[in-house]
């Protein structure tokens, strides 16, 4: 198998975020505390606040669009 390191990221699991390194061919991939896989954004920790804060956000902005065109 071989691995594109451009679409490959490390991912660590747990209740603390600690962050991992790995050397692939000479290029590091670090893991971070979160990542996007099918839309959904994951936590380190297996929570949802940073997901249901981006959708929030993203809601927000479509409804004070839809309250300004409802007047007219």
């Amino acid at each position: 198998m071989v691995v594109n390191k451009t679409k490959t990221e490390v991912e660590v699991f747990g209740k603390e975020y600690t962050r991992v390194s790995f050397n692939i061919d000479g290029e590091m991939l670090d893991s971070r505390p979160t990542f996007k896989a099918l839309g959904l954004t994951i936590q380190h920790n297996l929570k949802w606040e940073k997901h249901v804060s981006i959708v929030t956000a993203r809601v927000a902005q479509k409804l004070t669009l839809l309250k300004k065109i409802r007047k007219t």
